[in-house]
């Protein structure tokens, strides 16, 4: 072997030594992002209920800002997301909306570990009723593209809610007592009466009378009365000329015989 290859190995290992001693061990690690547990782990979660999420980063070089979520899920392959996460404000975001929505975190260190807090979206697409979900984790950085990671097969039986079923409409009894009221009551017709032979309307001054009015009945001739009334009529003119006739005549003659008299 060459001189010059002799110290090859010891030369590779002072460099080695040399490049550890100055970047850390950590910065060589790759981040880690995982969700650790559930808070109380409960057997099944009630429609209503709250979920606490521990999560945590990990090998954190230098500072970073991250929004993070939590979702549900079918372990099935080709299942949606689905669910609400409370942000720092304590709104209950739906997975789905802008990403500087969630929750806001700043990491200074090169560790972090909070809790989160989430509740199922009932009337999400993912929601296939009752049953095991999985619990999944995200975090976003500056876009609506999120870097997600599976938890360590951690699961809730989520409860569905019971659907309220819709009232039949019962048809409506009739009321016998409206029905009557309903009828109308039909207006009584004046009837004609006739007094000594002369035939009477129920007519109050040439207007129409109102049932329980007053009436003023006034005399309806007959067709015979109204005949002999107009004969009478055209042959009364007749008679008083007749009747001065004969009295003129009789008077003259009763002159003339006086005078005959006399001058006999």
């Amino acid at each position: 072997m060459p001189a010059r290859l002799k110290y090859l190995p010891v030369v590779i290992a002072f460099l080695a030594i040399f490049l550890f001693s100055i970047f850390p061990t950590t910065s060589l690690a790759a981040m880690s992002f995982t969700v650790d547990e559930i808070i109380d782990h409960p057997s099944e979660l009630p429609v209503g209920g709250e979920l606490e999420v521990r999560v945590s980063f990990g090998s954190v070089s230098g500072e970073k800002q991250y929004y993070l979520f939590l979702s549900f899920r079918k372990p099935e392959s080709g299942a949606y997301n689905f669910g609400f996460t409370q942000n720092n404000d304590g709104d209950w975001i739906r997975y789905g909306e802008e990403f500087d929505n969630f929750y806001k975190i700043e990491i200074k260190e090169s560790s972090w570990s909070g809790i989160l807090k989430a509740k199922p979206d009932y009337e999400a697409k993912g929601f296939k009723g009752e049953g095991e979900y999985q619990i999944r984790a995200g975090r976003y950085v500056s876009s609506n593209n999120p870097t997600w990671i599976d938890s360590q097969d951690l699961r809730i039986f989520l409860k569905a809610p019971t659907p309220t079923p819709t009232p039949t409409p019962e048809p409506e009894e009739e009321n016998e007592e409206e029905s009557v009221s309903a009828t109308p009551t039909p207006t009584p017709t004046p009837k004609a009466i006739k007094v000594m032979g002369a035939t009477l309307s129920g007519e109050v001054l040439g207007e129409e009378s109102t049932p329980g009015g007053i009436y003023l009945l006034e005399p309806s001739p007959s067709p015979e009365a109204s005949g002999e009334a107009i004969t009478n009529n055209k042959t009364l003119p007749v008679i008083f000329l007749g009747a001065g006739l004969v009295f003129f005549v009789a008077a003259g003659l009763s002159l003339w015989y006086t005078k005959w008299r006399c001058l006999g």
